[in-house]
C-alpha cells in the first residue's frame, strides 16, 4: 500500500502541467540546497575552533550540548513559518475499501522525508567523528547521534501538529506567542535555563546509551498524537479547515463615506480577513514582532563586545634560576583600550598562544601595564600586545598595524612599549551594524515582504471584474501604499518602546521604518508587476503553490541591499554616519513617492491586461 501511494503521487508531479515549468527553478534549488549543504559541514568541523576560542574554560562537547535545545526551539518556529504541512489528496481514496489507519501512516511517514530532521545531523556528524572519540566509547557515539536523530524527528512532529492546529484554527498562533513570550521571560529572570536543561540531557545521553531511548518514547508519543489527530479528522467535509460562516457580513461602512478610496480599502480587508492563507501574513508579521522584542531586548547586547575588567595582579616578582631570564613587559599606553585588560599574546605557552584575550597584564596605578616572565635562555619569542581582542591590536604608529615584536632571551630583558592608539575592530563594528540595519529592515517590513511580494496576485480570483470597472487606478496603488505603511507605522510603534535602552537600536530602527517606507515598499509595488502567477488563495495558510525563485530574488534584494549598503557605509564612515545617509536615502524615497507612484501606475496601466491573462491560467 505505502509504495502504490509514492507511485502515485510521483506520477501525479510528473504529469502536472506546471511541471516543466518548474523543473528550472528546482535544479536552481538543488543547487542552492547543495551549497547550504556544504557550508553546515563546514560548520560541523570548524565547531571545535570555534568553541575553543569562544569558550577557552569550558568542555567543548558539554558547551555543544548546550545549544542543541535552543536550535530544536528556533526549529520549530522557522517550521510554523517555512515547512508545508504534508498533503495527500485523499478524497479519492477514502471512496475505497483502505483501511483509514493506513492512510494516515503513509501521511506521516511523509515527514520522515523531510530534510529539516537532517540538518542538525550535518553538524552533529562532523563533531561525533571529530571531538567525541577522544571522551567516549563507539558504542555511546552511535547511539547519541541516532538519537539525536530521533529527538528532530520528534521535533518535526510536534511542529506538524502546531501547524495543523493553526491550519484549521489561525488564532492558535495567539498561544504559541504567548508560550513563547513566557519561555523567554523564565531564562532571562532565571527560573530556568534551557542551556542547562538541554545539557543535562544530552550528556545524559551521551553517558548512557539506554537514555536515548527516552527520545524514542518522545518520538513515539508525537507520532501517536497525530495520528490520532489526523484519524480523528480525516473526513471529506474537514480535509479543509471549516469557514465560520457568519450571520452579517462586514461591510466596513465607515469606509464607503471615504469613497473610492474607502471601497477600495474595504476590499483589501475583506480580502485578508476572509481567507486564511493571506490572514496568516499578518500572524506572520505578529511573530515577527514577538521575535524582534526579545532581539533588541535580550539578545542584541551580547553582539556589542563589552569591556572586560584586568583582575590580573602579579603578587612578587618571579624567580629566575640558573638558565632562566626574567622578562618584563611594560606598556605605556596614551589611551586606555576600550575592550578592558591590556593582553600580551604570542607565540610561547606563557604568552596564551596568540589567544587575545587569555594572558592579563596588570594595570598599575601610574596608568600602565606590566607583568614579569620567565624563560629559558635562548628562548625565542613573537608576541604583539592586544586590547582583549585582534580587533582591538596596540598600535605604535597610527593606522599602521605592527609586525610582531621579535626576542631573543639572553639576559634579563625590561620592554618599555609605547602605544598611541588601539585599532578599532573594523569587521565586527561593520557586521554588528549592518546586522542591526538588517534586523530593522526584516522586522518592520515582514508584511511587505509577505504580503506585497503577491499585491496584484492575490486578486487573481477577481483581476477581470478589477479591469472592467471605472476604477482610479491612482488611488488603487494608493490603497496598497496606505495598507504596507500603516502595518510598518504600527510594527514600529510597538518595537520602538522596548529600544529606549540602547540609542543605536533605536536609531537603526528609525531607519529601517524610513528605509522601509521610502524604498522597499515602492520597490515591492514595482517588483509585483511582474509576478504572473496565479495565487490560490483557498490554500494552505503556508503553502507554497504560485511561489518560485522570484519571490527568493525580490526577498534577497529587499533585505539584503540594506545590509550591504550600510556595511559599505559603516566600514567607510562609521555607523552614525551610516545611520544619516541610510535615513536620508528613505526619507527622499518618502519625499518622491508620489513621482514614484505615477511611474508605477503607467507601468500598471501597461502591463495590467498581460497581468489578467497569466492569472487566468490554472496552476
Amino acid at each position: 500500500m505505502f509504495w502504490t501511494l509514492f507511485i502515485h503521487q510521483v506520477k501525479q508531479a510528473i504529469r502536472h502541467h506546471s511541471w516543466e515549468k518548474q523543473v528550472a527553478t528546482n535544479i536552481f534549488l538543488g543547487l542552492l540546497i547543495s551549497l547550504i549543504v556544504l557550508n553546515i559541514l563546514a560548520l560541523g568541523f570548524a565547531m571545535e575552533d570555534i568553541l575553543n576560542t569562544f569558550y577557552t574554560d569550558i568542555n567543548p562537547v558539554m558547551q555543544f550540548t548546550s545549544f542543541i535545545l535552543h536550535y530544536a526551539l528556533i526549529d520549530i518556529i522557522l517550521r510554523l513559518m517555512m515547512q508545508e504541512v504534508p498533503a495527500l489528496g485523499i478524497r479519492p481514496y477514502l471512496l475505497l475499501p483502505i483501511h483509514k489507519g493506513r492512510l494516515v501512516h503513509y501521511l506521516l511517514s511523509k515527514s520522515l522525508w523531510s530534510f529539516f530532521p537532517i540538518i542538525p545531523l550535518l553538524v552533529v556528524f562532523p563533531v561525533a567523528v571529530r571531538i567525541l572519540p577522544r571522551y567516549y566509547a563507539t558504542v555511546n557515539i552511535v547511539f547519541w547521534v541516532m538519537g539525536i536523530y530521533i529527538f528532530f524527528n520528534f521535533i518535526s512532529y510536534i511542529a506538524l501538529y502546531l501547524k495543523r492546529k493553526i491550519h484549521f484554527n489561525p488564532g492558535f498562533i495567539t498561544v504559541l506567542i504567548v508560550c513563547y513570550f513566557i519561555i523567554i521571560f523564565l531564562q532571562q529572570d532565571g527560573y530556568i535555563s534551557v542551556s542547562g536543561i538541554s545539557t543535562f540531557l544530552f550528556m545524559l545521553s551521551l553517558g548512557n546509551p539506554l537514555y536515548n531511548f527516552i527520545f524514542l518514547a518522545f518520538f513515539a508519543g508525537a507520532y501517536g498524537i497525530n495520528y490520532l489527530y489526523l484519524k480523528r479528522h480525516t473526513y471529506a467535509e474537514e480535509i479543509l479547515p471549516k469557514q465560520k460562516i457568519r450571520e452579517k457580513t462586514a461591510n466596513y461602512a465607515y469606509l464607503k463615506k471615504m469613497g473610492i478610496f474607502g471601497e477600495l480599502l474595504a476590499l483589501e480587508f475583506r480580502l485578508i480577513f476572509r481567507n486564511r492563507r493571506i490572514r496568516s501574513t499578518v500572524y506572520l508579521s505578529i511573530w515577527m514582532i514577538a521575535l524582534a522584542i526579545p532581539f533588541y531586548k535580550y539578545y542584541y547586547p551580547y553582539l556589542e563586545k563589552q569591556p572586560k575588567e584586568a583582575n590580573y595582579i602579579q603578587s612578587e616578582v618571579p624567580v629566575a634560576g640558573d638558565r632562566e631570564h626574567l622578562v618584563r613587559i611594560r606598556v605605556i599606553p596614551a589611551t586606555q583600550p576600550p575592550l578592558g585588560p591590556v593582553c600580551i599574546a604570542g607565540d610561547h605557552p606563557q604568552f596564551g598562544e596568540w589567544k587575545p584575550d587569555l594572558v592579563q597584564l596588570q594595570y598599575n596605578e601610574d596608568s600602565t601595564w606590566t607583568r614579569t616572565f620567565v624563560f629559558d635562555k635562548g628562548t625565542e619569542l613573537k608576541f604583539k600586545i592586544t586590547g582583549s581582542d585582534w580587533g582591538n591590536e596596540a598600535l605604535y604608529e597610527k593606522d599602521i598595524i605592527p609586525d610582531p615584536f621579535s626576542l631573543t632571551v639572553d639576559q634579563d630583558t625590561t620592554l618599555n612599549i609605547h602605544v598611541v592608539a588601539w585599532n578599532k575592530d573594523k569587521v565586527f563594528n561593520t557586521i554588528s551594524g549592518a546586522m542591526l540595519i538588517y534586523a530593522g529592515v526584516f522586522f518592520i517590513g515582514m508584511f511587505i515582504i509577505t504580503y506585497g511580494q503577491f499585491l496584484y496576485a492575490w486578486e487573481a480570483g477577481y483581476f477581470d471584474f478589477l479591469l472592467i470597472q471605472k476604477i482610479d487606478y491612482h488611488k488603487y496603488l494608493l490603497v496598497k501604499v496606505f495598507l504596507m505603511a500603516a502595518t510598518c507605522a504600527v510594527t514600529f510603534l510597538v518595537i520602538a518602546p522596548f529600544l529606549f535602552h540602547s540609542l543605536n537600536a533605536f536609531y537603526s530602527l528609525t531607519v529601517a521604518f524610513l528605509y522601509n517606507l521610502g524604498i522597499n515598499l515602492p520597490l515591492m509595488l514595482f517588483l509585483s508587476l511582474y509576478n504572473r502567477t496565479r495565487i490560490d488563495i483557498t490554500a494552505g495558510a503556508f503553502s507554497w503553490q504560485g511561489k518560485s525563485g522570484q519571490q527568493m530574488i525580490n526577498v534577497l534584494i529587499l533585505i539584503l541591499a540594506p545590509a550591504l549598503i550600510s556595511g559599505f557605509l559603516i566600514s567607510h564612515f562609521g555607523l552614525i554616519t551610516c545611520f544619516w545617509i541610510m535615513g536620508s536615502i528613505g526619507l527622499a524615497g518618502i519625499l518622491v513617492l508620489p513621482l514614484t507612484l505615477h511611474f508605477i501606475y503607467i507601468k500598471f496601466t501597461r502591463k495590467k491586461y498581460i497581468m489578467g491573462a497569466a492569472f487566468r491560467e490554472p496552476n
